[in-house]
């Protein structure tokens, strides 16, 4: 399957590129993400884009186009969300860990409006959820068939307060008027049915059958798995909180990485059934961050399959997204993520496949589809 390094360390004057994010629009690939000047998470960087674009089979890739950047800032976690009834792709980040910016294009990203200070909005009238800081992303947002625009993340509570309690739970952003003004929506549980508690952060959100949409989160629990929930009503509420214990990720075994950030990915059903399927993506490993793996689930997230790895070295943060949206029976996909020879943070890699790569890999040895360094 075709891949190409489109990032790389020590590359347009930045040291490093994480936190990748993919949309696809009009045969055009936008891959965001952060360019940062050192490694450091709270380091100074800016967002940063390349656009490839599709003919036939091959995707052809522009330079890097710096997308916002402020003196001193750290820019971080960029959410892009294409809104198909404006032709519009936004991009929504945090500024410094506190403040909220969304920029957008009209014109498939070669131009970029100033960015507006959103913050705002969101803590302005948040109803029964209290904000004192949300996080965008990471990955993609996405747009309901009602045209609501959904923009996931998550929330810190206690963060004012350095010597109480700092929990965390995930939730979303919703936008009813083409991205001109947000607000806080559901947020998932921060406990289970069970009663056990869990502090959910960096979440994927994948749009489902009818407008429901599912959130899939790293969890801040050491030795605890990866949590799902689902809102019926877009995006407004959310239901029980799951754990996914299959969904294996360097949390599951109590290792060093305290879990990492997954991509989910819903998409129509190539059987012609109401229902829609989804893809799953992250390093899928108990102790390390390496085996960037695939996995496909047939009932809206209720169930995942076996791994289907693709990179047996270290990898890192990940993003899907679908392009030729016509190929119904076997639709094609792409993948954004971060890897490395001795850890992920060295490259941002993007590569095609399509559903029948994922059923063969699936049902593969987990020896033979593995593809390293």
């Amino acid at each position: 399957m075709p891949k190409q390094d489109i990032f790389k360390s020590n590359q347009s004057g930045y040291a490093f590129f994480r936190l990748p994010a993919i949309v696809f629009h009009e045969g055009t690939f936008f891959v965001f993400c952060e360019g940062r000047y050192t490694r450091s998470d709270r380091s100074v960087m800016d967002i940063v884009l390349r656009r490839g674009t599709l003919e036939g089979s091959n995707v052809t890739w522009g330079e890097i186009q710096v997308v916002a950047s402020q003196q001193n800032a750290s820019l971080h976690n960029p959410v892009p969300i294409v809104d198909q009834e404006t032709n519009t792709v936004f991009v929504l980040y945090q500024a410094d860990g506190t403040k909220i910016y969304s920029t957008k294009s009209t014109d498939l990203g070669q131009t970029w409006t100033s960015p507006v200070n959103v913050t705002d909005q969101i803590t302005a009238d948040s109803g029964s959820n209290a904000v004192e800081n949300f996080f965008t992303g990471p990955g993609h947002g996405t747009q309901l068939q009602s045209g609501r625009l959904v923009l996931q993340g998550y929330m810190h509570t206690g963060y004012s307060n350095p010597s109480g309690p700092l929990t965390s739970n995930a939730g979303v952003l919703l936008s009813d008027d083409h991205g001109d003004k947000w607000y806080v929506g559901g947020l998932v549980p921060k406990t289970t049915p069970g009663g056990t508690g869990v502090y959910t952060d960096e979440t994927s959100v994948a749009l489902l059958a009818d407008d429901s949409i599912c959130l899939n989160s790293r969890t801040l629990g050491k030795c605890q798995p990866r949590a799902q929930s689902f809102s019926q009503d877009g995006g407004k509420t959310f239901g029980p909180l799951q754990m996914v214990p299959n969904l294996i990720e360097p949390t599951n075994g109590c290792g060093v990485a305290a879990g990492c950030e997954g991509s989910v990915l819903g998409f129509p059903s190539p059987d012609g059934s109401s229902e829609r399927w989804a893809l799953f993506s992250n390093p899928a490993s108990k102790v390390f961050r390496f085996r960037m793996s695939i996995r496909l689930s047939r009932d809206g997230c209720k169930t995942w399959s076996n791994a289907w790895k693709i990179r047996c070295c270290a990898s890192g943060y990940s993003d899907l997204t679908q392009y030729s949206a016509n190929e119904v029976s076997n639709p094609n996909f792409a993948i954004v993520y971060e890897n490395g020879v001795f850890d992920s943070i060295g490259k941002i890699t993007f590569q095609t496949f399509n559903l029948s790569n994922v059923t063969q890999g699936i049902s593969c040895c987990s020896c033979c589809c593995c593809t390293c360094c």
